[in-house]
């Protein structure tokens, strides 16, 4: 049994040691490009009502320009 769970950990670092560099990557070219797109051009081209878009928003809450997680 405990072999068992040791190759489990084991491959489980090594699966997160595998994807570390493309993780990496994702995070940095995602703080790139907040920093190189503005917020209102991203709300421009992604936001609205269009087939597919999702609005969470409680029943009586008024949309406002920026997202707010309670």
């Amino acid at each position: 049994m405990a072999d068992f769970v040791k190759s489990i950990i084991v491959d489980f670092w090594a699966t997160i040691a595998e994807m570390s560099p493309y993780s990496l990557f994702g995070f940095f070219m995602a703080g790139l490009l907040s920093v190189l797109v503005s917020q209102r051009l991203v709300e421009k081209h992604l936001g609205g009502r269009a087939f597919g878009s999702s609005d969470i928003r409680k029943p009586g809450q008024k949309k406002t320009g920026r997202l707010t997680l309670q």
